[in-house]
């Protein structure tokens, strides 16, 4: 069982509903108090991975009926082996609900259950960061009329898609000449010589999409599944 999959679990059992929460997922209307689990970032180099618990309530039950479900969700990071933080009681953007975030940080074989479960089937990481609000990922390069082999001398462009829910933290993307790393069920694809050139933002009702095009030097791919 996955890292997110033992939170949801023992929040449930704790009394607390909990389900996962992964970008493009409506959030339901709340008629109780709920909340929403989800992997917030991974870094495979460093071999961390950090949970986020997001305790939620409806603005009639006041800030103050998120204050034991947000214990709750402390203690059960903190026995499953996590080092938590929470974040301050606030009515959201829309003024429905009240919020409150715990999110900790795991390590070793915890942190490795935590990368598990990737609802796309798919990462993105740059350098040595998952970035995991990515939906899409797309690359073009340009192949042969008559073979329809890839020209390995022609341009490699790509495109990532992210998606937030309302109030999520945007990526930050900087730098140039950094690598990428895709990672299918049975493959690894590496762009090198890599750099962002251009974004799209649009604004949705279930948070912000975020297109970025990016451009690379180098292109090598992998089987990992023999």
């Amino acid at each position: 069982m996955g890292l997110i999959e033992q939170v949801i679990e023992k929040l449930n059992a704790a009394g607390l509903r909990a389900e996962e929460s992964y970008p493009g997922r409506p959030i339901p209307c709340l008629q109780d108090v709920a909340a929403a689990v989800s992997l917030e970032e991974a870094d495979l180099a460093a071999k961390t991975a950090t949970v986020a618990v997001t305790v939620m309530a409806p603005a009639e039950m006041g800030g103050g009926a998120c204050r034991a479900p947000a214990a709750t969700a402390a203690q059960v990071l903190e026995a499953l082996g996590g080092i938590w933080k929470q974040g301050p009681c606030a009515l959201d953007g829309k003024g429905d609900c009240y919020r409150v975030k715990v999110s900790a940080v795991f390590s070793g074989e915890a942190a490795e259950a935590g990368w598990a479960g990737a609802p796309v089937g798919f990462t993105v990481q740059q350098e040595n960061t998952v970035l995991t609000h990515a939906v899409r990922f797309t690359l073009t390069q340009q192949q042969d009329p008559k073979s329809g082999l890839t020209l390995d001398a022609s341009p490699i462009t790509f495109e990532l898609e992210e998606q937030f829910a309302p109030g999520e933290p945007e990526t930050v993307f900087t730098g140039q000449d950094f690598v990428l790393r895709i990672r299918r069920p049975s493959s690894l694809e590496i762009l090198r010589g890599c750099r962002w050139v251009g974004i799209r933002r649009t604004d949705t009702l279930t948070g912000l999409r975020q297109i970025r095009t990016g451009s690379a030097t180098g292109r090598s791919i992998a089987n990992t599944v023999s």
